[in-house]
């Protein structure tokens, strides 16, 4: 009898120890906190496919107005409170021309200007816009630019950076700002020796945290580098993640402070190491888009296809094919679900919309543009079919009345939700 009860607290000590180890999330002590670990290892084998329905509250769909001296072309597209705030190209590769558009899609005014003067800019892309969460301004990112504009879309002034090409700048109250570095691959410039600088907006170093971990001499061969860094905002706090370190930080003062890490496993990049080109096909880069109440939204983009040669000594180069999709990872269920979310409502967006990083806007939405002669052409095909449910018949038709060929982009917003049920 004693053997018979020693033997069952073994297999239960075995049966607890590997529930653990087969967890998505665990914990680990930092700093004396405890902090989520996410095991991307530990995701379902499988990925399902999700209609765009099940993840949202809410969505928009936005005609932009069309008019001669607002002129949408190829478009990166953003939010501001309730305005639509677009990046275009005219006339490439001069510089990119911004506009915004109210709720409505009523054109208000042009954002800054295209030049080198004061409020204008070079840059020929729009890479981002970020607001100033304790303030109603924001900052346009014109790849090695970045301005500051109050609420009614007037120049402030610019953000000067201490090192070059270091993209997005943020802030809070627009006195201390943060540029994030880079964490991967071997170090060409100065911003690739850094985790975070704070500095004021005249580029003056506050505050420096510093790169740690750096691959082996670049003549020995190739390190990915391969994903950059995400910033999303939650509960007011700007929440930022990079490619190369594991953990994800709130910025805080002069501080970053640690939220939660995500374990790579073998399904992420070897970074930092030296690797067989082709090693990083199968390969995954995670970025951390969004939270909500009860879990963590993970872009999963897995490397498809690559072409990657030496073009001169130490520098390596290529191309890429990707495929995107999400891990929704419940903070206290022990459940997790890798999903590829396709769009139900309309059936004309591509998946890549609803899955790629890019289309992600703080505070929990999905934001991105259509042209309209590809929308008209999909909306004739559909409904040209006998197949299609009155419902989505209604949508199509009511949408394709709203619109020519020569309108302006369509903005489609889509508004997560606070829970999931999945």
């Amino acid at each position: 009898m004693r053997n018979l009860i020693f033997l069952i607290i073994i297999l239960s000590l075995l049966s607890c120890n590997n529930n653990i180890e087969n967890r998505v999330v665990t914990t680990v002590n930092v700093d004396g906190r405890k902090i989520p670990v996410i095991h991307f290892d530990n995701l379902p084998d499988e990925v399902h496919e999700m209609g765009v329905s099940d993840l949202i509250d809410d969505y928009k769909v936005i005609p932009l107005e069309t008019k001669e001296e607002c002129l949408v072309g190829n478009t990166r597209v953003f939010l501001f409170k309730e305005n639509i705030i677009v990046g275009t190209q005219i006339d490439f590769p001069g510089p990119v021309t911004c506009y915004m558009f109210d709720d409505t899609g009523k054109f208000i005014k042009e954002v800054g200007g295209r030049g080198a003067g004061p409020g204008e800019h070079t840059g020929y892309l729009l890479s981002s816009m970020l607001p100033l969460i304790d303030t109603n301004m924001f900052v346009l990112s014109f790849v090695t630019e970045n301005q500051l504009f109050n609420s009614n879309a007037e120049y402030v002034c610019d953000i000067r950076q201490p090192f070059e090409l270091m993209g997005n700048a943020i802030s809070y109250s627009g006195d201390i700002w943060y540029s994030p570095g880079s964490l991967t691959g071997h170090p060409n410039y100065p911003r690739d020796s850094v985790y975070l600088v704070i500095h004021n907006r005249d580029g003056k170093i506050i505050e420096r945290i510093n790169r740690l971990e750096y691959p082996p001499s670049p003549e020995k061969g190739f390190t990915p580098a391969i994903g950059g860094r995400s910033l999303y905002i939650n509960d007011d706090r700007w929440i930022i993640y990079s490619a190369g370190n594991d953990t994800v930080y709130s910025i805080s003062g002069k501080s970053i402070v640690p939220e939660y890490i995500l374990d790579r496993g073998v399904l992420g990049h070897d970074y930092n190491k030296i690797v067989e080109p082709e090693s990083v096909i199968g390969k995954y880069n995670f970025s951390a888009v969004a939270e909500t109440d009860d879990c963590w939204i993970i872009n999963c983009s897995e490397i498809t296809e690559a072409d990657i040669n030496e073009y001169r000594p130490g520098r390596w180069g290529g191309s890429y094919n990707m495929r995107d999709e999400l891990a929704i990872i419940y903070r206290e269920k022990n459940k997790s679900v890798r999903i590829e979310a396709f769009d139900d409502i309309y059936e004309l967006a591509d998946k890549r919309n609803f899955n790629s990083q890019f289309y992600f806007n703080p505070g929990n939405t999905l934001v991105f543009a259509l042209q309209a002669p590809d929308i008209k052409r999909k909306i004739a095909e559909k409904l040209g079919s006998t197949d299609i449910e009155p419902d989505h018949r209604n949508r199509l038709e009511e949408l394709d009345s709203r619109i020519t060929e020569n309108s302006n982009p369509v903005v489609f917003i889509f508004y997560l939700k606070d829970e999931f049920d999945l």
